[in-house]
């Protein structure tokens, strides 16, 4: 007769992961895509790795992530949207709008340049997918990555089909080689439900993305890391979800986060990662006990040199 610790043991499949050691301490990693992507490259960030997380915000899907990177990359330019008397950079968080478009145009143009700036001394960029729901702009049939509160009857709701995420897929890849030759692609989609579209409707839209990316990775040299799959098949418990059923918690994210670590993180990163976390405990505990409150970035690049020369 098996054990209690057996039995509870079984219930939870051991998801493999082919190690592949090529992050280093001193690698520097661009993310962009959904809310999670973010979540991961904070998590980065926090460890003292150079990080930048797309500055245009919260991308959903193959299509808003592709013209982001082109927008960064020079290759593509600055659409944007006049809405009652507004100017709205729709390819962009909501933030991205205003009533001079020169100004907001100058200000999207200088994001792009301090992004590609980035990527250019960049080795790694990392792809979260989220959708393959998404809105279109009923005025010009043009599909947008936010709808930045303007009424909802102004949007059509579509999805996308395997073919045309291919085909966004396969522009990326191209992208990425023509302005970025040294960066290596790592795709993942997120584990986030999107629920408001309905349940079924998350789980097609998810199908979907899946099938895209794997017919894509079959004749391509770019990675994928099973983040959905971690979530769903190894935690699948609604324990590991915030409040809200949709977003994995904070300790769904640092397992995931570890998982990420430990199958792409050279030996010496997980050292150096190791030396970070206890560092940062601290630096969280002087903010702690300071009378004054202390930035999360506090002392960051004195603590990053500190750590690469121990």
């Amino acid at each position: 007769m098996h054990s209690g610790h057996f039995l509870k043991q079984s219930l939870f499949n051991d998801f493999h992961i082919d190690k592949e050691p090529i992050i280093s301490p001193k690698s520097q990693l661009y993310f962009i895509g959904s809310c999670f992507s973010q979540e991961i490259s904070q998590r980065f960030h926090e460890r003292y790795l150079l990080t930048e997380y797309n500055p245009f915000g919260t991308l959903f899907t193959p299509q808003s992530i592709r013209k982001a990177l082109e927008i960064i990359s020079g290759t593509k330019p600055v659409e944007l949207t006049k809405f009652n008397e507004e100017w709205h950079f729709l390819d962009g968080a909501y933030r991205f709008h205003g009533t001079h478009s020169e100004k907001l145009k100058s200000q999207i143009d200088q994001i792009a340049l301090q992004s590609r700036a980035f990527l250019k001394q960049s080795n790694f960029l990392f792809i979260t997918l989220g959708t393959s729901i998404y809105y279109e702009w009923i005025h010009n049939s043009r599909s947008v990555a936010n709808c930045h509160k303007i009424p909802q009857n102004n949007f059509l709701k579509k999805q996308f089909t395997t073919e045309e995420i291919k085909t966004d897929l396969s522009a990326i890849d191209t992208l990425i080689s023509e302005n970025f030759p040294q960066i290596q692609i790592v795709y993942t989609v997120s584990p986030v439900r999107h629920l408001r579209d309905g349940i079924r409707e998350n789980s097609v839209s998810k199908s979907i993305l899946h099938a895209a990316l794997h017919e894509h990775l079959s004749s391509n040299r770019a990675r994928y890391f099973p983040s959905y799959e971690i979530f769903n098949d190894e935690l699948r418990d609604l324990r590991f979800f915030k409040t809200d059923l949709m977003h994995p918690n904070d300790w769904a994210t640092d397992y995931i986060f570890t998982r990420f670590l430990e199958t792409y993180g050279t030996t010496e990163l997980i050292e150096f990662v190791d030396r970070a976390d206890k560092l940062r405990k601290i630096e969280l505990h002087k903010k702690h006990n300071s009378a004054i409150q202390v930035e999360t970035n506090w002392n960051w690049e004195e603590n990053r040199n500190n750590l690469l020369n121990e």
